[in-house]
């Protein structure tokens, strides 16, 4: 997987012609691995970039990237790099991109109502899709597989491919088995960098109830396990 990633970050703006890179996937040490999911992520993350409204609020920018980088100190892996970004959206809001690249609307930072406990909730469970591997086994579908075969053979260039996957990466949805885990190692990791972990359960909690008011604005987390047993699941780990 890592030569896959990795020969497809270095061809950024130029074309790729031939699929063998496929037969290459799962080949390479780990931090060539990593750095194969950061070339991919970064073209994704450019992307997006170019196509949010990133948040000039600089109080906001200030606390998520207070708040991630204390996360990111707990991460065992000195290998992993974490890039946190604002972005305009009144919808409640956060995705994670391969190779380190979180995302989260102020509509969310308003929920949590800038508290860096709840805030590091959010984080943390994003990190932990992250570190799990979770975006790039999505990417990593038969279906993916198919339609970058696809793209090689046509000669596309890699921000092309980077536009098709991230519309299927922010639009799929990950296993309740894999968001359950997310909570659970999330909130491990929140505590372990000093946050509060019952923030986890208020955040949730205020999420609920908002939710139960105005669904049109949680797109996002319709697609997540119900809100009451992620936080019934919270409180047993708590406890």
């Amino acid at each position: 997987m890592s030569d896959f990633f990795y020969n497809l970050g270095r061809a950024a703006g130029r074309k790729l012609r031939k699929p063998k890179w496929i037969l290459k996937s799962y080949f390479g040490s780990e931090e060539e691995a990593l750095r194969s999911e950061r070339a991919v992520g970064r073209e994704m993350a450019d992307q997006m970039l170019s196509e949010l409204r990133v948040s000039e609020n600089a109080a906001y920018t200030s606390l998520i990237s207070d708040v991630g980088n204390r996360l990111v100190q707990r991460v065992k892996n000195p290998l992993r790099r974490f890039d946190f970004y604002v972005f305009e959206s009144s919808d409640v809001n956060a995705f994670a991109l391969p190779g380190g690249f979180v995302f989260i609307s102020n509509g969310l930072i308003d929920l949590c109502r800038q508290n860096a406990d709840e805030i590091a909730a959010v984080l943390g469970h994003e990190i932990v899709h992250i570190v799990s591997g979770h975006p790039l086994k999505r990417i990593m579908t038969s279906h993916s597989l198919n339609m970058i075969a696809a793209a090689l053979q046509k000669g596309g260039a890699l921000g092309q491919l980077a536009k098709q996957t991230i519309t299927q990466l922010i639009q799929s949805s990950y296993s309740q088995e894999n968001e359950f885990h997310a909570d659970h190692y999330g909130t491990l990791l929140m505590g372990s960098a000093g946050f509060e972990r019952e923030a986890a359960i208020n955040m949730l909690r205020r999420m609920h109830d908002k939710q139960r008011g105005n669904p049109a604005g949680f797109n996002f987390f319709s697609t997540h396990p119900p809100l009451p047993e992620r936080i019934r699941r919270l409180q047993k780990l708590i406890r």
